[in-house]
């Protein structure tokens, strides 16, 4: 516990299991890396360039900013709470751990104020759900694609069905709700020593002011791999849930499923994409 705020300077390698500033702002440095299970932060919470945070629960009372390639990595499945606003700033990035079998971990934001994703700014979880099955193995999820050892790997299924592998492998199923989407994408079948691409990871985006996307939502499903003869299956596209009170914007919003690996012999089926949901007020292309 530090009992008033907190500024580091010069290059700061940190790990602790909780840290908790009840009063005053927490200003991290450029070239800081600071992973902690419990941050509290009862002020501003400031990541400059190249800045590192890594959480399993956050709660930040004031305002959070995101300077250039500053990172901000999630590594649960709970909420994180901003009360204030959160301001994205070009370069910068919010992610979450990959996940493999079970759903672990999301990128689950509560901000009380506004949230402005910049233009080259991102909230990026492409190939982050559900792993892709190993040589010749089912991908991992409710939509896995099948694997085979003589053909193409079967496409991850989601908001779809996964394609089918070269040679008839058949792709994963099309699971979850279309209204309330809250799952991960799944990963594509592997081949004949190639594995399918992991499917799309989770972002939930609770804003009670308004979400200005600039920059980029990114849920994609990844490219199955090759060895040029075989191709594994391609993961399918994640989930992107977004509930504001208004919702603004020119950027981009993705939740696309991956290629199939290519292979002169067998190439792997295309994964689906995933599911999108959007709740509130819609004004602006986005």
């Amino acid at each position: 516990v530090i009992t008033s705020g907190l500024t580091f300077s010069g290059t700061n390698i940190l790990t602790a299991n909780s840290l908790t500033i009840p009063a005053g702002n927490l200003d991290l440095p450029g070239n800081t890396t600071l992973t902690v299970p419990s941050l509290m932060v009862s002020g501003n919470l400031s990541l400059a360039n190249n800045t590192a945070v890594s959480v399993d629960s956050m709660t930040v009372t004031g305002n959070l900013t995101l300077a250039n390639a500053a990172v901000l990595q999630q590594r649960s499945a709970a909420a994180l709470l901003i009360n204030g606003y959160l301001v994205m700033q070009n370069g910068s990035k919010i992610t979450h751990i990959a996940n493999v079998t079970n759903k672990l971990s999301m990128v689950n934001l509560h901000v009380g104020g506004d949230l402005a994703v910049e233009s080259g700014a991102n909230v990026d979880v492409s190939g982050l759900g559900y792993s892709g099955g190993n040589a010749g193995l089912d991908g991992n999820g409710l939509g896995g694609g099948y694997g085979s050892s003589v053909n193409g790997g079967g496409g991850a299924g989601y908001g779809g069905m996964g394609g089918r592998g070269h040679g008839g492998t058949l792709g994963g199923i099309s699971y979850g709700s279309i209204s309330e989407p809250d799952d991960l994408g799944s990963g594509g079948g592997g081949s004949n020593n190639v594995s399918g691409g992991s499917g799309g990871g989770a972002i939930n985006l609770v804003v009670v002011g308004t979400l200005t996307v600039n920059g980029a939502l990114l849920a994609k499903g990844a490219d199955g791999t090759t060895n040029n003869n075989y191709g594994g299956g391609g993961g399918s596209g994640g989930m992107i849930r977004i509930t504001a009170g208004q919702l603004l914007g020119l950027g981009t919003i993705d939740a696309g499923g991956g290629a199939g690996g290519s292979g002169a012999q067998r190439g792997g089926g295309g994964g689906a994409g995933g599911r999108v949901g959007l709740y509130g007020n819609f004004m602006g292309t986005v």
